[in-house]
Parts: C-alpha cells; structure tokens; sequence
C-alpha cells in the first residue's frame, strides 16, 4: 500500500506512479471522504466540469437535513395555528 507525505504547508505528497497511473495533472480535482469516525479518508477522482458544482459539499454535508428538519417543524406550527 502506497504511503502519501503531508508537506509543511498541509499539502498531500501523491508518488509520481500513482499520478501517472490515474492521469494526475496540476489542476486535478480529487474529492475527499471521511469515514464516520474520522478516522479513515478516501480520495476520489473527479473528472469533468462537475468538479465546480463539488466545491465545499463536505464543509456542510447535513445543511439539507437541517433545512429539512427545520421546514418539517416549520408546517407542524402552521398546522397547530390553523387547526386551534
């Protein structure tokens, strides 16, 4: 199993290998998961301009669920008020 190199700047160090094995180029775009422990991660290659519409997805992964939540309590006030 391949060791990657955090540099002093935070950056990932990936072999030369691998970049060429998966077409690694400057400007890649590579999206990164985490277990739900924290633990472990997982780099993936994105390919394409879907690239863009990734950017920040796991800054707030559960914005939705919250919204959703937020809406769901949001009808059952409304539905109080208007059956009392």
């Amino acid at each position: 199993m391949p060791i990657v190199t955090v540099s002093k700047h935070g950056q990932l160090v990936i072999p030369q290998w691998i970049c060429e094995k998966l077409a690694l180029h400057e400007g890649s775009k590579l999206l990164l998961e985490f277990s739900e422990s924290g633990k472990t991660m997982t780099l993936r290659l994105i390919e394409g301009p879907q690239s863009i519409s990734l950017r920040g997805i796991l800054k707030h992964a559960r914005v939705l669920e919250e919204l959703e939540a937020e809406h769901r309590t949001e009808i059952e006030h409304d539905e109080q008020r208007i059956g009392s």
